[in-house]
């Protein structure tokens, strides 16, 4: 009995374990939870991240679109003196100084004009130096072009590549028909015939690389320009300006087991179709850095248009994903190494208490046992006092049966009268051997008395 009410009070090890066991689990759910929201949390960030790009990108476009007007602008303006369309002998050459001046700053080398015949070239270069030279090869392209009244008023665009070293400056040449529509002191009648064309010539690189070459995203972000064809126009890497995007990715990448894949799908069917937008692709270097490293790209389309043609190029701001990893990295490591002490010490604390509770109970089940021993003892030892007594010794119920009966008792009572009739359950054996006998029966059929006797 003893042993019983000490256990009511004791908890189920299975209950402790699966408390235990419940503890653990919604801890490592925890960090399951974590690691999921740390990749959705660099998802969030990484868009943001490349929204930022896009804006930078973006901003550098219409950079380079406000200064393509701008140029266009001063050539129309230019076009319209006096002094270039007649070729004053006193003032052309000042003329176009002041145009050059004001635009210089784009990448412009050259300010020309051709005269009627496509023999000679009126020029200005950057640096001021004026010179008047015959030539042979005005009569081809863009003369041909210029000549025909079609294109009068309009801009042509075209590419002047380097023929012998690839190193030299690409350039881009606008042409603009000349026409006698001016008048001035000296020339108050204008006659509107055909007298050549103006020129100017912008050096590409340098025309991109004004806006672009300080756009820093993150710490190591760098910005690159494509043309209509693919060509990079300003890249970091100075090797690469002027080479086919797609086949100097190729070339760099020597063999290595990187796919350009990615990039190039983003640069055939999103930039060159005057797309804008974010993705991420995988390079083979970066800034000095070789290895497949995976790489944030946003990328917004430079429209250079023109009444009857235009250019399409495209810029990229990219970065590699590690800006974005440095930004949350340190505070969810050490949100992460918080959670593991949490998780170890409620761990290590439930061991102990699951260990203290252990040796509690063992101790506590030893002491029941020796209280145990200690009541049998004292049990036997009652017992054998009672029946060796020579004395009636008995106890009995609310309704006068017996419960114990001594040995002396029983034979005390067999001596009276009849033998007894067993009536309780009590009873051990079907034979009237000891106090069994008696057990459950009523005290006054043992003595032979009436239950109505009142003395």
């Amino acid at each position: 009995m003893l042993q019983v009410s000490f256990s009511m009070y004791l908890p189920s090890k299975k209950i402790t374990f699966g408390i235990a066991i419940f503890t653990v689990t919604l801890l490592l759910a925890g960090l399951i939870l974590g690691a999921y929201s740390l990749k959705y949390i660099k998802e969030i960030v990484s868009d943001q991240f490349n929204q930022q790009q896009l804006g930078l990108a973006e901003h550098a476009a219409r950079q380079i679109e406000s200064q393509f007007r701008l140029i266009t602008q001063e050539l129309t303006i230019l076009n319209q003196s006096p002094s270039v369309q007649y070729l004053e002998r006193v003032s052309w050459a000042n003329r176009i100084k002041i145009t050059f001046n004001m635009i210089r700053d784009a990448g412009i080398l050259e300010i020309g004009r051709v005269d009627e015949k496509g023999e000679k070239i009126y020029k200005v270069n950057n640096r001021d130096e004026v010179q008047v030279i015959p030539v042979q090869y005005a009569s081809i392209n863009p003369f041909s072009w210029a000549i025909n009244p079609e294109n009068k008023g309009n801009i042509l665009l075209t590419k002047i590549l380097p023929e012998k070293n690839p190193s030299q400056k690409h350039l881009l040449m606008l042409v603009m028909p000349t026409y006698l529509d001016s008048v001035d002191d000296a020339h108050p009648m204008a006659n509107h015939r055909f007298a050549g064309y103006i020129y100017l010539l912008v050096d590409t690189e340098y025309f991109v690389a004004r806006a672009v070459k300080d756009i820093r995203s993150g710490k190591t972000g760098y910005a690159w320009v494509i043309d209509n064809e693919s060509n990079f126009l300003f890249h970091p890497v100075s090797e690469f300006i002027g080479q086919n995007a797609f086949e100097v990715r190729e070339k760099r990448g020597g063999g290595k087991i990187v796919s350009f894949d990615k990039i190039n799908q983003i640069q055939k069917e999103k930039m060159l179709q005057g797309a804008r937008g974010t993705s991420w692709y995988v390079s083979g270097w970066h800034r000095g850095v070789s290895g497949n490293i995976k790489k944030l790209i946003a990328y917004a389309p430079i429209q250079l248009k023109l009444p009857t043609q235009s250019l399409n190029w495209a810029i990229a701001v990219v970065a590699p994903v590690t800006e974005v990893d440095e930004v949350i990295h340190n505070p969810f490591l050490w949100q992460f190494i918080m959670q593991g002490i949490i998780i170890l010490a409620i761990i290590f604390g439930g061991l102990a208490i699951l260990s203290l509770e252990w040796q509690y109970t063992r101790t506590l089940e030893e002491e029941i046992r020796n209280k145990t021993a200690d009541l049998s003892q004292s049990e036997k030892r009652y017992k054998e006092l009672v029946e060796s007594a020579e004395d009636l010794i008995y106890s009995l119920d609310r309704e006068g049966r017996f419960l114990s009966l001594n040995y002396y008792g029983a034979a005390f009572l067999y001596g009276k009268g009849e033998p007894p009739e067993l009536e309780g359950a009590v009873a051990q054996s079907p034979q009237l051997s000891g106090p069994k006998a008696f057990l459950g029966q009523k005290i006054f059929k043992a003595f032979g008395i009436s239950e109505d006797f009142n003395p």
